[in-house]
């Protein structure tokens, strides 16, 4: 793709991180056949502020110029693999959440919108396994929410 209107088009469009370094390496391949440093410039400038809207949170310093695409394109790499992670993360912890309401419910019946929220609101594996653990040993719903 060596047209630069193709390569922005390209790039604007994309929606995750693989198809954002599908159009910076479009873009690249456009800009080096337009041999323009002004229009390169500008494509920097506009670069940013796409990539700042498609995905907050990644580091956009020094991405200008080739040597910045490049380590732009190595931070999407990175990033992706940091969100992938922190996905993964997520679920188990979700996962954790929703096991342990199904056992409280299976010992206890039905959980109030306040107890659920109360073991919900419990954020480290390490809270959850204590809750679990002590699900066993204690004899009411109450006994087991006022440990919490």
């Amino acid at each position: 793709m060596d047209n630069l209107a193709a390569a922005l088009f390209r790039l604007e469009a994309s929606k995750t991180t693989g198809s954002a370094k599908l159009g910076l390496e479009a873009l690249n391949v456009a800009l080096d056949k337009a041999k323009d440093p002004e229009i390169e410039k500008s494509f920097d400038t506009w670069l940013v502020q796409v990539l700042r809207q498609k995905f907050p949170g990644l580091d956009l310093e020094d991405v200008r110029g080739r040597k910045g695409k490049t380590m732009l394109a190595q931070r999407l790499n990175q990033w992706e693999l940091e969100a992938q992670r922190k996905g993964r993360q997520e679920g188990r912890q979700e996962g954790r959440q929703e096991l342990i309401l199904e056992l409280v419910r299976s010992r206890f019946g039905p959980l109030s919108d306040d107890a659920r929220n109360r073991i919900l609101a419990l954020a480290s594996s390490d809270q959850l396994t204590q809750l679990a653990n002590r699900l066993f040993q204690v004899s009411s719903l109450e006994e087991l929410l006022s440990e919490i």
